[in-house]
Parts: structure tokens; C-alpha cells; sequence
């Protein structure tokens, strides 16, 4: 991959780890993304006291795992989350950033769910104004 400058890792599966080895290896800025849900909804109605201390607590468990991963790299990494729809935030911060690259992990995904559009790694393709490595 010749002239990578930034990328963007989407920790959207296991590829983490290795998405910042490439990073590493091509020499280039990377910002890990993680995208979380906006809740839409009665916090009544589910029972949770405090619907922002559980998404809070997704966010909180997902970046020091990728802060740990970029140290034990021996790289900085800037790390963001936003809230909102994961394939839309994914191309919004790539093209706010200015990427070459975006990096991201396949889901499983099974045939009613692709079926029914709800293919993320074919939603950030069809819209993103950069390419798209695809890691499985």
C-alpha cells in the first residue's frame, strides 16, 4: 500500500490488534474509531436506572483496550467515539480526518440480515470517498 498518509481503524471487530500492526508497518497516522448507539427511547420502559452509565460503560471498556494495544505497538494513536448510526460515523470521521485508508473487521452476518440492507462493511464501501481494506 503505497502512499497511506492516515487511516482510519474502525473497531467494529477483532481486527484491532492487527489493523495497528499495519498501521505501524505502513508507517502512518491512525485513528482508532469506535462508533456506539444513540439511544432512542423510555429509560422507563427497559428497567435501567441510568441508560448513559451503560453506554458509558461500552465506551469506557472499548478504548483502553485500543489505547493498551497502540502502546504495546510503541505508536500514538488518537482514539475517538462518536454516538449515531455505525456505517454513517464511519465515513463522516474518515473524510473530517482527511483518511487514505479505512481498516475494518468483517461481522457475521446471516443471509436475512444482508437481505435487509444490513450489511455494514457494504454500507461504508458504497459511501466512502476513500478505499476501504476489509480484514477478516
Amino acid at each position: 500500500m503505497k502512499n497511506v498518509r492516515k487511516m482510519l481503524i474502525a473497531a467494529t471487530g477483532d481486527t484491532t490488534g492487527e489493523a495497528i500492526k499495519l498501521a505501524k508497518s505502513q508507517h502512518c497516522y491512525a485513528t482508532i474509531l469506535k462508533v456506539l448507539p444513540t439511544y432512542e427511547g423510555d429509560v422507563d420502559l427497559v428497567g435501567f436506572g441510568n441508560i448513559d452509565d451503560i453506554i458509558n460503560s461500552e465506551k469506557d471498556a472499548s478504548i483502553p483496550e485500543a489505547d493498551m494495544l497502540s502502546r504495546e505497538e510503541h505508536r500514538r494513536f488518537n482514539t475517538r467515539v462518536v454516538y449515531g448510526d455505525t456505517a454513517t460515523k464511519i465515513v463522516e470521521v474518515a473524510d473530517e480526518e482527511n483518511c487514505d485508508l479505512i481498516v475494518m473487521g468483517t461481522r457475521k452476518m446471516n443471509w436475512f440480515k444482508r437481505l435487509m440492507g444490513g450489511d455494514l462493511v457494504h454500507k461504508v464501501i458504497n459511501n466512502s470517498t476513500c478505499p476501504v481494506l476489509v480484514v477478516k
